[in-house]
């Protein structure tokens, strides 16, 4: 046998095996994503945890208090025009 005539199958095969292995890697990274999670998020409960309510005094209201109309603004429902809003009289 000549060193010639197995040198050339020799080397395609290992051309062929090199891009199997390439492609076989290619192919698994092409798969989908790991999902990541927000803060307080878990797989158990993807809508995450609810906020601590403050339990002071007023009952876990913001600082502030609450957002009430001036006097005579509203209506006797308690509806009324918007927070700044002209009040014709």
């Amino acid at each position: 046998m000549d060193k010639k005539n197995i040198s050339a199958p020799v080397f395609i095969g290992v051309i062929v095996v090199v891009v199997l292995i390439v492609g076989y890697f290619v192919w698994k990274s092409m798969g989908p994503s790991e999902p990541v999670l927000g803060a307080g998020q878990s797989i158990q409960n993807p809508l995450g945890t609810a906020a601590p309510r403050g339990g002071g005094a007023r009952g876990g209201m913001p600082p502030g208090g609450r957002n009430v109309p001036a006097p005579g603004t509203a209506g006797p429902q308690g509806f009324g025009p918007s927070k700044g809003a002209p009040v014709n009289r």
